[in-house]
């Protein structure tokens, strides 16, 4: 996982509504990998923010998928040296190790009159086995869950569309957190 790749997403959003946000991942200069629950908060454009950015760049949605829950955004200007991720899938039976970084809402604070939502680094461990049928991975997690902030709520909420890697490749998008932060679903 590149540092330079991770990138932070709000939805679009109108006078009085609230933004949704997310996490994504670039796979290279335009092209981002996020959930597709993500990229279906309301109608218009997104905003993305590279880690390590200090302005937000427009980008929109040019794919959905149907039976998966991933989607692609392209960014209205190129992030420049990125260069293209690498893919793979997990094979076999045994659990794999497995990390990604994502922005929680839990790790959000009000900073100037706005919000700002600071990384979490997600390890565990993929139970290839686990969610077979539904097509979907569990990672285990093993470095805790982000503090929950609101009753109610998902500790992950944010998170979403995170990339999860297995040593350099990229095999999944976060989903969903099962059972208040213990294991995660990967799409």
């Amino acid at each position: 996982m590149r540092r330079e790749r991770v990138v932070e997403l709000l939805g679009p959003g109108g006078a009085g509504t609230r933004r949704g946000f997310g996490s994504g991942y670039l796979l290279d200069e335009r092209l981002l990998l996020t959930a597709g629950h993500v990229a279906e908060a309301g109608e218009g454009g997104f905003e993305a923010r590279p880690l390590g950015w200090e302005r937000w760049v427009a980008a929109r949605r040019i794919w959905r998928g149907k039976e998966c829950d991933a989607a692609l955004l392209e960014l209205s200007e190129p992030v420049e040296r990125v260069g293209r991720a690498r893919l793979g899938r997990i094979a076999g039976s045994s659990p794999v190790r497995c990390g990604g970084v994502g922005f929680p809402g839990a790790q959000a604070r009000e900073d100037e009159a706005q919000v700002v939502y600071d990384t979490e680094q997600i390890e565990g461990r993929i139970q290839p086995l686990g969610g077979a049928k539904r097509g979907q991975l569990a990672i285990h997690v093993e470095s805790g869950a982000p503090k929950e902030t609101v009753e109610g709520s998902s500790p992950w909420e944010g998170a979403s569309g995170a990339a999860v890697f297995s040593g350099e490749l990229l095999v999944g998008v976060l989903k969903s957190n099962t059972e208040k932060g213990s294991s995660i679903l990967v799409q």
